[in-house]
């Protein structure tokens, strides 16, 4: 990871983006979207579907 991504996470907060960092350490992308962080009290959707898909996998394998 490069310092300038190690400085920004330093700024977003659990459920943050990119948008919670100072404006000199934002980039050009959708700031709702760049750089997010998971929030321990929500359910992470991403890592379910990742789930999901290995399971598919394994399955299709195992036939």
């Amino acid at each position: 990871m490069t310092d300038l991504n190690l400085k920004r996470i330093k700024y977003i907060p659990e459920g943050g983006s990119m948008k919670d960092c100072p404006v000199e350490l934002q980039n050009n992308s959708d700031l709702k979207r760049a750089m997010r962080r998971l929030d321990s009290k929500k359910k992470a959707i991403q890592l379910y579907i990742i789930i999901v898909i290995i399971i598919i996998i394994q399955l299709k394998i195992e036939e």
